[in-house]
């Protein structure tokens, strides 16, 4: 019997930033994941800013005109799971294209924060 492990990869993330007043800074970030999940599965990508206290707003949009949203502080060293997937998903062979437009509130001028997409498999 050929048993398929769960796989769950980003590729390629690129972020483009742009500053507003008042400490606002807007960003997306584009992406490529590879993502296979088992029937009893499960995965998600996650988004980590390096920082904390401040308010972070997003929308994600995936393949298929799948989209997600929410709001929330972030934490240092913690990400937020922006997109979840169940049992059987899975992405093309040579993964799919997603994308996450944010905001995050209370950014000192001069300071841009590192941007982090990650997945988790299960």
């Amino acid at each position: 019997m050929l048993r398929v492990e769960p796989e769950c990869s980003i590729v390629d993330p690129v972020t483009t930033l742009e500053r507003a007043e008042g400490g606002v800074l807007h960003g997306v970030t584009r992406f490529r994941y590879k993502m296979r999940t088992s029937n009893n599965g499960g995965a998600t990508i996650q988004l980590q800013l390096d920082r904390p206290g401040t308010k972070l707003s997003y929308v994600v949009n995936l393949p298929d005109g799948a989209q997600s949203s929410g709001s929330q502080a972030m934490q240092v060293g913690v990400p937020i799971v922006v997109a979840r997937f169940g049992g059987n998903a899975h992405s093309s062979k040579d993964g799919d294209a997603g994308s996450v437009t944010w905001t995050l509130e209370g950014v000192a001028a001069g300071e841009t924060p590192s941007v982090v997409v990650t997945t988790h498999c299960n």
